[in-house]
């Protein structure tokens, strides 16, 4: 399992407030772009959790909802003032992905949101500054494990200094990674 996930570069300035970043993941309507792009070949993920997980698939865990009236609340009480932010993407390497790009940047105009698309290839994705960009994140075992705690914990590409590095987890994540990575009880983990 894989899914395409556009990630948030919560170190760059102007998107640090938490409720900018749910403004803009509650402003795309995640089942028209893949009923449009994909025709019914594929489908909204739970995030970072895949039925290959088997017992630890969360088939109650909550979808990111589609709200452009709460994603315009949230901008409003975040005080965004249509400053710019810049989506990159890798233009050729992920299929519709520069489609699906498009289609979101709309929908964030549509809720007030001023976002800039730039296309790079190879490492010139992760070079100066940019408030999110795509990627991807698939399950290489099927353990809960991975990708939640291989790609996001404190030695995840996604956490490890350098070029790549997007956020910096904070200390209940680690604690909750650390007691998943180190129980064997189902219930625990769960």
């Amino acid at each position: 399992d894989n899914n395409r996930q556009l990630v948030f570069n919560t170190l760059a300035p102007g998107i640090e407030d938490n409720r900018i970043r749910k403004a803009l993941a509650y402003a795309v309507d995640r089942d028209l772009i893949v009923d449009q792009l994909w025709m019914g070949y594929s489908r909204v993920p739970r995030t970072l959790n895949f039925p290959a997980h088997g017992d630890l698939y969360l088939t109650d865990r909550p979808m990111i909802p589609y709200d452009p009236a709460l994603s315009r609340q949230l901008l409003q009480e975040a005080g965004y003032n249509g400053e710019e932010l810049i989506l990159r993407v890798n233009g050729t390497y992920y299929a519709n992905y520069l489609e699906a790009a498009q289609i979101m940047l709309e929908m964030w105009k549509e809720v007030g949101l001023n976002v800039k698309l730039e296309i790079r290839e190879g490492s010139s994705l992760y070079e100066g500054l940019y408030h999110m960009r795509n990627w991807s994140v698939g399950m290489q075992v099927n353990d809960i494990l991975f990708p939640i705690w291989t790609d996001y914990g404190p030695s995840g590409p996604r956490t490890m200094e350098g070029a790549r590095q997007v956020w910096i987890p904070r200390e209940d994540y680690l604690e909750l990674g650390l007691a998943l990575n180190t129980t064997m009880d189902p219930a625990e983990r769960r």
